[in-house]
């Protein structure tokens, strides 16, 4: 009998170190297209001759 408890704790161990696993990578699968996605509407944007705005603050007026 302990042996099947210690059995069944290191199955559901195993079990939710997999689970880990898998939500790890896919939230880094979801980080990368969410950049890639960024990284090409920036393209396109730029492609449709797109504005860029860079502000610069002067730190003699501060």
């Amino acid at each position: 009998m302990a042996a099947e408890r210690a059995q069944l704790r290191d199955m559901q161990q195993t079990i939710q170190q997999l689970t880990q696993a898998l939500l790890q990578a896919v939230g880094a699968n979801e980080d990368e297209e969410r950049g890639l996605r960024t990284r090409s509407k920036e393209r396109k944007g730029l492609e449709q001759g797109g504005s860029l705005f860079f502000f610069v603050i002067n730190p003699r007026l501060s």
